[in-house]
């Protein structure tokens, strides 16, 4: 039997290299994966379990559509009968099972790609478990129903939101799963854009002024944690991989926009911390939040996003004007789960 505790994704890929057909069922997932495993090309049939504890969200079940339909090789289902919370992955190889791992792994980014013992999956051995587990596949199979089938009912999410208290100047969601994002900030009790952070972080001296899009992140505030803190995670101690190297401080995560599309993104930096340093004693615990949230891949496709949005050229710095005329001066973030989100930057109606 193998255990594994670090670096799934490539565990799985390994395991789907010598198997033509995969079944995984996951009480949660990204979409981003999914669409990553039907890009192999295998037959791939996938079981999403917590839709009966209202998991599903409107945005995430219409993309798990689009993709079930662009990918002629992949089969979604969503459990309909009762809530299955399993993380089961089944390798076939013309129709038999060669191998199966299970363990706490969602079928998403932030479980795949957490870091050392976050997560786990074990190698069932072969033999009466590969016989049990098929059998289990079947009573989930019969429990549930194609991703499209109209049975399946999801309600668009409604947000309320509201100022609090009139001296404050931000907006600030009754929902405590929903983080309203200012794009600006007040400098001297007036609205900007700051020039070189934030949407135009790509602007600050040492980044290229020459090509490609003005890197961007979203800035993590003091307001936004104070009214929103199970939205951000807070910075875990320094962890490290089996040779001793210190690994990323935030495990990656799946952001779903409100036009379908899906990036992969990070917490990052050292920002505030609660309670501050003026408020514990030496040695007393304290969580310290990230400082700001933008692509995994480097600013740039935050960048590229954002500006496409507003129909901007790439090399643009954006201004309280330029928000204005797109309609929307706020990017309202979501909590699905942990490691996946949704956002919305529409233009408000």
């Amino acid at each position: 039997m193998s255990v594994y505790t670090e670096e799934l994704e490539s565990v799985i890929l390994d395991y789907a290299n010598f198997a033509d057909e995969l079944i995984i069922i996951s009480g949660y997932c990204s979409p981003d994966i999914i669409e990553k495993f039907a890009k192999l090309g295998k037959k791939l049939e996938f079981f999403f379990g917590m839709y009966q504890k209202n998991a599903l969200t409107f945005s995430t079940h219409n993309k798990l559509k689009e993709i079930d339909n662009k990918y002629s090789n992949l089969n979604i289902n969503i459990v309909y009968d009762y809530h299955v919370h399993t993380k089961c992955y089944i390798f076939k190889k013309k129709n038999v099972i060669n191998n199966i791992l299970v363990g706490s792994a969602n079928f998403s980014i932030y479980g795949l790609k957490s870091g050392k013992n976050s997560e786990m999956l074990v190698d069932v051995e072969p033999g009466i478990h590969f016989r049990e587990i098929e059998e289990y596949y079947q009573e989930i199979q019969d429990a549930s129903k194609r991703c499209d089938d109209a049975s399946i009912i999801v309600l668009p999410k409604q947000s309320k939101k509201k100022r609090i208290g009139k001296s404050k100047k931000y907006k600030v969601s009754t929902n405590p799963f929903v983080a309203l994002i200012p794009l600006f900030i007040y400098e001297k009790n007036k609205k900007i854009v700051p020039k070189s952070s934030g949407l135009n972080w790509g602007n600050q001296s040492g980044h290229s002024k020459n090509s490609g899009y003005l890197e961007s992140y979203f800035a993590i505030t003091a307001n936004l944690i104070d009214n929103h803190p199970l939205v951000f995670p807070f910075k875990p101690e320094k962890r490290t991989t089996t040779t001793g190297k210190i690994t990323r401080d935030y495990d990656p995560i799946t952001i779903l926009w409100d036009d379908g599309y899906v990036m992969e993104m990070t917490f990052q930096g050292k920002g505030v911390e609660r309670p501050t340093s003026g408020k514990r004693n030496d040695g007393d615990p304290y969580r310290c939040y990230p400082k700001q949230l933008t692509s995994a891949s480097g600013g740039s496709e935050l960048g590229e996003y954002i500006r496409k949005r507003m129909n901007l050229s790439q090399r643009k710095v954006i201004t309280l004007s330029d928000l204005k005329k797109y309609g929307q001066e706020y990017i309202e973030l979501t909590y699905i789960q942990d490691g996946y989100y949704e956002a919305d930057f529409s233009p408000k109606k």
